[in-house]
């Protein structure tokens, strides 16, 4: 089954998306990758989730865990950028500029994919 809605991601243009197509299956609908979104509201800033998590939320490093605690990293991981799109997202409308994010980091990069 294949969801036409919009979907929320991070890194998912380089990443996640390929992974998924190179499984077979078809994601249709509007994409926000959070990592654009980021880019877009701090280009001067590294992008990584991991980075990101520390101005977006309080979420300790978690990244180290991988080999240890698998299952939770996976979870945190999830969580996380989650957690930093929402606050991303706030950020730029509060700016009045989500508009121009739509049009520039979510149109034009859906079609350079």
């Amino acid at each position: 089954m294949e969801a036409v809605g919009p979907k929320v991601v991070w890194n998912g243009l380089y990443f996640d998306l390929p992974v998924l197509q190179n499984l077979g299956f078809t994601t249709n609908g509007i994409i926000y990758d959070g990592m654009d979104a980021w880019h877009f509201l701090k280009p001067q800033l590294p992008k990584g989730l991991e980075a990101v998590s520390a101005d977006c939320t309080d979420v300790l490093p978690w990244k180290h865990l991988t080999d240890a605690m698998p299952e939770w990293y996976s979870a945190a991981d999830s969580y996380v950028a989650l957690r930093n799109v929402n606050w991303i997202f706030a950020r730029i409308k509060k700016q009045g500029a989500w508009e121009a994010y739509t049009e520039l980091a979510v149109k034009v990069m859906g079609h350079l994919q």
